[in-house]
């Protein structure tokens, strides 16, 4: 997802299931953290409906690193 285009986001969405795209999501881009932060917000907002993508991702991040620690 990180190197595809709108068009080409939308293609996954009709190739996989939301699930499995936002499980993807959730382990490949999301450990990327403030790298890829403005990228993982618009996923958030515009493919995943986060009402609030700041605070969601940031609930992501802390789950992640919290898992890294343990």
């Amino acid at each position: 997802m990180r190197h595809l285009d709108l068009p080409e986001i939308k293609q996954l969405f009709e190739i996989f299931s939301f699930s499995k795209i936002k499980h993807a999501w959730k382990t490949i881009l999301i450990p990327e953290g403030h790298y890829l932060h403005t990228l993982n917000r618009f996923f958030a907002w515009y493919y995943f409906k986060a009402k609030r993508p700041d605070a969601y991702l940031k609930s992501l991040y802390t789950r992640h690193f919290n898992t890294l620690n343990q």
